[in-house]
Order: C-alpha cells, then structure tokens, then sequence
C-alpha cells in the first residue's frame, strides 16, 4: 500500500468509519495500516474529521532551497495575531468547505504558499494554512518577514489595518468583507455624510401656551349631507385615500340637500366646497368619517425617472442604496417632540434643525387640516413617551397666536392627549421688542381674533417671516435641547456615528458582491 508521506485528512469520515488516501482517492479503511518502513500510523478525530498520521519526517515544508526573503519556521514558532478574529472567520474544515478543501490540498503536498509574519513572528497573512498546519501536526512552514511590522511595538488600529491589507486579494465571506470594511472607513466620515443626507431628503418643559378648558365640539346637524358624503366613500373604498376634490366632484352626480331644514341642493361652487371641507373636518374628528379615507389637498407631481441603460440603473441604485438611516435619538427620552411650523415657506429651514435630532416637522398654511393632527397624534402613541411637547412656531398675530393655542387643544380634546406640553418658539410680544423685529403693521380687524389679540397685546403684528432664518433655528434648538435630556441623547448620537460606519461596510460590501459590471 502507498500513502504520501503526510499527514492525511479525510472529509468522509463518519462515525465508526475512517478513509485514507490511496491510489490517488479516499477509500475506506477497516484498519489502520502499516507504512513499509515499519512505522505505526495514528488517528484522532479534529473537528470532526478523522487524522491519519503517516509522515515520513517532522519536516513537511516545501523544498529547503530558500529564497532570498523566504525562511521556514517551526509551527510553533509563529504566532496567529489575536486581532485577526476580529475580522476574519475561524478555520473550521469540519464545517466550511473551502476551508476543507484547504486542509485536504496542504496534507497532500504541504505548504506551498508562504506566510507572511511580522519581525516578532506574528501571522499578517496565512492564518488558516498555519492552522492546517498545525492540525495535520506539520514541522516547518515557508514564511516571509517583514522587518518594518513589530507587532508588540503597534496599537490595535494599527494592527486591524495591517490584516486587513494583507489579506486584501483572499476570498472571503460577506460578513468578513463587512468587517473589513470597517476597518478602512472613517467613522467621522460615514457620520458627517449621514448627517448631510438626513438634510438634503427632508425633561420638565414648561408651556408658555394658555389653553381654554375643553369645549365640546358641536353635532353635526346636517344629516343628509354627512350621509350623501358617508356613502360616497363607501362607494369609492378600493380607491382610499380621496382627495376633497375628488369627494366634491362625486356628490355632484347627485347632490345631496346641503341643509336638512331648508332647500337647496348641493352645487359646484366655493361655498359649498369650504362646507364640505369643514364637515369632513368634523366628521373625521367625531370619527364618524375614517381617518385614512382623506388625503389632504396637494398638487404633487409624479416624476418618472429614466435610465440610459441598465448600468446606468444600476449606478443609480447603488449610490442610493442603504443611504438614508435615522437612528432614534430619542430612545429612553421622557418626552415625544414635535414641531409645528405655520409657514411652508420656512419649512426647510425649521426641518434642518428639527431633523438634526431626529424630530418631525408639520408645516402648515395657517390652520392645519385634520390629517396632520391625526398622524402627530400617532407618532406620540407609537413612541409610548410620557408627555407630547408641541414646539409651535407661527406668526404673531391674531391668528398666529389662536393656531398656538387651538392646534394643543385640538390634540387634547380631539385625541385625548392629555400630557401635552405646547411650547411657542417664536414670535413673541418679546421676541419683537427684544430682536427689533418688522412691527409696523396692524392686525386685521376683519379677524374674528382680533378683540382678544388687541387686549393682550395692542393692534401691531410681525410675521413669521420677518424674523432671520438663525434666529429662529437658534431658538428652536435651545428649545429642542432644553426638552431632551442631552446626556442621553450625546449617548445615542455617539452610537449613531459608529452606525454610520457599519452601514457604509457593510454597504461597500454589497456592492463588491453585485460586481462592477459593465452591462451598458
């Protein structure tokens, strides 16, 4: 019988059953045999694989001829660095078959691909062939030194880097491209690109806001008209959400009386297109209408994007991919924060510094419709907080000041939020006199608000608008920050950077694995 004079490993072994390598195949064995020289062989079982032992000599290194750079190292002379399970997977030849096969091809002709070590002995390069090396209990193995790496002298960044350098060209698994990757990327970096595209997409508070004791709102009495409404939406369910629009238009094919009292039949007009808006309003609030069957009215625009080609589509969608991530900044806070924005035309601004923290903005045209108020409503159930703190900034005037003080009431009357914190940021009576704010204008005294606003604070308004931009942000974060408990929330922010980092790996990777293929 002829067996190489190296260790043999055999990846069919079962239970009871060991194979050899013979004739250039496994075959299983019934007995251990003997070499021609008169040695006895051993077995052991690594990992699940059954050793047969029939080396020749303790040397199992390739020629002794060395090259210039080359040297050869008894196994247990050389080191694995520690750090290298950090990023690289264990060598497992009873489970992975790659590493299998690496076993199998070292035991039949020995280590023919250099390690490469530092000058104190410490694996850069080569671990699973000095693991297998080991395993099949080899003597010497090639080995290159590189001088210029002491591995004792280098910090545990240094150390990452330099694995992740020589192991550059390995296949790997998609978890250790991951964990490579980070070893490359700046954390910083990865942070500050999050931060710039959260803006390019878009603990005892104190309120500063009186509101009325609860008023309960008033029966709808216009009982045709709300069924006319109740039926059409039935009718049109597949297609929710509707516009009001679209609701208006569908009870003009058969108008309903607008009053149940007196005659006149629902028209196409604008004051019966506002009846129909506050009704729906009313209905929804009363939860006599669903929530989710009205949209509120915009003229969106649907954008078809086009590819030249599918590399083209291809780019388009890896640049994009995994690139919006919101950590929850406010994990363990005691208070849900939202702000709340009368002007859209500041909208982008007041989001800027809202989104920094990870809070939503509702940006309104004067009084907000029923929508806005039910989603904001939700988010505060869905976070499980204690309070709402509703951060309001709007005009100061007669209706700047009511939408302050009506939008609160509304989600506690309407939602039953009683642990509402409404706190108006900006503008004040004191953020006028204080800021030398535009006041030169009189409130309308066609306003229904403009007797209480007068009283309180005298006939001169300022708008939203005239206030500068950092102002306004720089009060809405001190407000923000003044509602958080910021240790909590730099602990958060901290962990998000290292997110960043991961995602970006892990990102990289992905893309790695589809391939930079030129498919145009």
């Amino acid at each position: 019988m002829s067996l190489p004079a190296v260790n043999i490993v055999s990846p069919l072994s079962r239970v009871g059953k060991t194979h050899i390598w013979q004739s250039g195949e496994w075959k299983e064995a019934n007995h251990l045999p003997r070499h021609r020289v008169g040695k006895v062989l051993t077995a052991r079982s690594v990992k699940g694989l059954t050793l047969i032992d029939c080396r020749k000599d303790s040397s199992m290194g390739p020629s002794k001829t060395k090259k210039q750079d080359l040297s050869y190292f008894h196994v247990g002379e050389i080191s694995p660095a520690p750090e290298n399970n950090l990023i690289y997977d264990r060598f497992s030849p009873g489970t992975d078959k790659d590493d299998r096969d690496l076993l199998i091809s070292i035991a039949q002709t020995g280590v023919r691909d250099p390690l490469h070590i530092t000058c104190d002995r410490v694996i850069v390069s080569g671990h699973r062939r000095h693991a297998a090396a080991r395993l099949l209990r080899l003597g010497r193995v090639p080995a290159i030194v590189h001088q210029e790496y002491c591995w004792a002298e280098m910090s545990r960044d240094e150390r990452l880097i330099v694995l992740a350098d020589y192991n550059n060209q390995r296949d790997k698994s998609f978890t250790e491209k991951v964990r490579e990757n980070l070893i490359t990327i700046d954390t910083d970096d990865a942070y500050h690109a999050l931060v710039i595209d959260r803006k390019q997409r878009r603990q005892v508070v104190e309120s500063n806001i009186k509101m009325r004791s609860r008023v309960k709102r008033k029966k709808i009495t216009t009982t045709d008209f709300l069924k006319a409404v109740q039926k059409v939406l039935q009718t049109e369910r597949a297609y929710w959400p509707l516009t009001v629009r679209r609701v208006h238009y569908l009870l003009l094919n058969n108008p309903p009386l607008r009053h149940d009292r007196k005659d006149g039949r629902y028209s196409n007009n604008q004051s019966h297109y506002k009846a129909l808006t506050d009704l729906l309003i009313r209905a929804r609030l009363a939860r006599l209408v669903p929530m989710e069957a009205i949209i509120d009215e915009t003229r969106p625009m649907n954008i078809v994007r086009t590819h030249q080609n599918p590399a083209d589509f291809i780019r388009q969608e890896t640049e994009d991919y995994l690139k919006y991530y919101n950590r929850d900044l406010l994990r363990g806070q005691q208070n849900h924060i939202e702000v709340l924005c009368e002007k859209d035309g500041l909208g982008r601004h007041i989001t800027e510094v809202a989104s920094e923290y990870c809070i939503t903005t509702t940006v309104g045209r004067g009084f907000a419709s029923a929508t806005p108020r039910w989603e904001m409503a939700r988010r505060y159930w869905n976070s499980k907080k204690a309070n709402l703190v509703l951060l309001i900034l709007s005009d100061f005037d007669p209706e700047g000041e009511v939408i302050a003080e009506t939008f609160p009431r509304s989600m506690r009357d309407d939602f039953n939020i009683n642990n509402i914190v409404p706190v108006k940021v900006a503008i004040s009576a004191v953020d006028v006199e204080q800021y030398n704010l535009p006041s030169d204008m009189d409130a309308k005294t066609t306003s229904s608000n403009y007797r209480r606003f007068a009283e309180a604070h005298g006939t001169k308004v300022a708008e939203l608008d005239a206030a500068p931009i950092d102002l306004l942000q720089r009060k809405l974060r001190e407000a923000i920050e003044g509602s958080l408990d910021m240790d909590a929330f730099r602990v958060e922010q901290e962990q998000e950077r290292k997110d960043a980092a991961e995602i970006r790996a892990m990102k990289k990777a992905i893309v790695e694995f589809i391939g930079k293929k030129d498919i145009g």
